[in-house]
């Protein structure tokens, strides 16, 4: 089940956001604390081919706060993590997220996520949990 930032229901998705999106949130909140992830260093790294899969995670203090499985697709990745709102069960999630290309100037392309919230081309998504 895929459930979008804009859903009345959760808000259990990827998505992207400006700063300015994180300073009318409140000073505590941080855009640089965040879950992220970013397709040019997944690029960098050689991950994006089809078929191949990893896990990624998040630390604070030295503590993992976060992860999530990710596995390679064509056109695209799959994202499983689990959620849960306070005081109730675990949800399982997978939910795509869409890859296009743009071809560069001097040869060679560079990817783009296609976020699911506002459908525009982003480097970064952050968790919207």
């Amino acid at each position: 089940m895929k459930l979008f930032p804009n859903s009345p229901r959760k808000k259990t998705s990827f998505i992207s956001r400006s700063r300015k999106e994180f300073s009318r949130r409140g000073a505590r909140e941080k855009i640089e604390n965040q879950k992220t992830i970013n397709i040019l260093a997944w690029s960098r790294e050689g991950l994006l081919g089809p078929g191949k899969s990893w896990n990624m995670r998040w630390f604070a203090g030295g503590r993992e706060i976060g992860w999530i499985k990710v596995r390679s697709v064509k056109n695209g990745v799959v994202l499983g993590y689990r959620y849960r709102l306070k005081g109730q069960e675990w949800e399982d999630v997978n939910q795509t997220i869409q890859i296009v290309r743009t071809i560069c100037h001097y040869g060679g392309s560079r990817p783009w996520f296609i976020c699911p919230g506002c459908h525009r081309r982003v480097v970064y998504l952050y968790a919207a949990w």
